[in-house]
């Protein structure tokens, strides 16, 4: 392949990094605020425990055993 052609190659391909649309930057937000929502329920089990999932007495069956199961 030549100079030339894998030149073209090459912006064909990186076209789409280089020129995005208004929807792109809509969907990376609404993807950043579904990571940071599960992030923020993350540090709040991470804070308060395994008791907001069901894991406390006398309730022996929570989410995580639940989960873990139907998904076996």
């Amino acid at each position: 392949m030549n100079r030339v052609a894998a030149a073209e190659v090459r912006t064909d391909l990186l076209r789409p990094l280089f020129r995005t649309s208004a929807r792109f930057y809509v969907v990376a937000a609404l993807l950043g605020s579904v990571v940071m929502a599960g992030f923020g329920a993350w540090i709040y089990q991470v804070y308060d425990g395994l008791g907001i999932t069901g894991d406390n007495w006398p309730v022996f069956w929570g989410f995580h055993e639940t989960n873990f199961v139907f998904w076996i």
